[in-house]
């Protein structure tokens, strides 16, 4: 306010030097206050890019959460958890490894026989209790379905014993 009274004494004659000195101040309080309002502004400018660059990684981070999900969905409608137990050890060494239930089962045996150094199969068979698995068709195909932990024992195949009389 006293720099809008110092102006109308400047503007209409009125006034004695010490009016006239008085302007010089107030034109530097108005410089402070542009210089300090331009300060906000860049302040405020940087919040905000802050602020997207905030949104864009969250935006990003939501993306791969959706994307997460729907794997995980998928996983759970479509595949199955399977260890191999065998001669030479497990495969995997721990716990189970997810497959597709539509897989054939020997893509997951050539791995394990791979994984565990097997170096002849000829004659072993994959079994699940009693059952004999068709290797070469799928988990599905041998009555496994989505979701299912299956432990097969793959082996060579073991002789019935007895006598014949």
């Amino acid at each position: 306010m006293r720099c809008a009274v110092i102006t109308e004494i400047q503007t209409s004659g009125i006034g004695d030097d010490h009016n006239t000195r008085g302007l010089e101040p107030c034109q530097q309080a108005q410089e402070n206050d542009v210089a300090k309002a331009t300060r906000e502004v860049r302040d405020a400018e940087a919040e905000v890019d802050s602020a997207i660059g905030l949104l864009s990684r969250a935006e990003g981070n939501l993306r791969n959460a959706r994307q997460d999900l729907k794997a995980a969905e998928y996983d759970q409608l479509n595949k199955l958890s399977v260890s191999a137990s065998t001669t030479a050890g497990f495969w995997p060494h721990h716990g189970y490894q997810r497959e597709l239930v539509d897989q054939p089962i020997e893509g997951f045996l050539s791995e394990a026989k791979t994984k565990l150094q097997i170096t002849d199969v000829t004659g072993w068979v994959a079994r699940v209790g009693d059952q004999i698995l068709k290797i070469d068709q799928s988990y599905h195909a041998n009555g496994f379905a989505a979701g299912s932990d299956v432990i097969i024992d793959w082996g060579p195949e073991h002789g019935g014993g007895g006598t014949n009389a």
